[in-house]
């Protein structure tokens, strides 16, 4: 497989693990003080995965391949995780966990991230991406 199609399936896992644990664990474990002391730990997908995107952007020629897919996979997929948090924070908006608009911004997130490693004209793509999101979040946010 190529570089880019093994960055795109190893986020889909990575993406599809997240979710699928984070989903049972909101469903069978919401009263735990363990799931408690996850939800108000302040610490989100995000904030861990741009500094482990910029890492492995920046050692990119240090670290050998299969670390190097494992780490982009895996910073993408929190960042595409979290986009339901970050477009809170930056339209000031309520966004809800496990709503009808974080899943659609969570395929969107990846639809975008897919494009975008596939695309040669990147800056074009991203601004078409982004100016998609926020008319979604317009019309959902209402």
């Amino acid at each position: 497989m190529m570089q880019k199609t093994k960055i795109a399936v190893l986020t889909f896992v990575i993406l599809l693990i997240t979710r699928v644990w984070q989903v049972i664990m909101q469903i069978f474990y919401y009263q735990t003080p363990f799931w408690k002391s996850v939800k108000n730990d302040n610490f989100e997908h995000y904030q861990y995965a741009v500094p482990l995107l910029l890492l492995s952007l920046i050692f990119r020629s240090k670290i050998n391949e299969k670390l190097y897919i494992l780490l982009i996979s895996f910073s993408s997929a929190m960042l595409i995780d979290e986009m339901y948090q970050l477009f809170s924070f930056f339209w000031r908006t309520s966004f809800y966990f496990l709503s009808l608009l974080d899943w659609v911004l969570l395929f969107l997130g990846y639809a975008g991230f897919v494009l975008l490693i596939y695309s040669k004209k990147k800056i074009e793509i991203i601004l078409t991406f982004w100016g998609l999101l926020s008319f979604l979040v317009l019309l959902f946010s209402r």
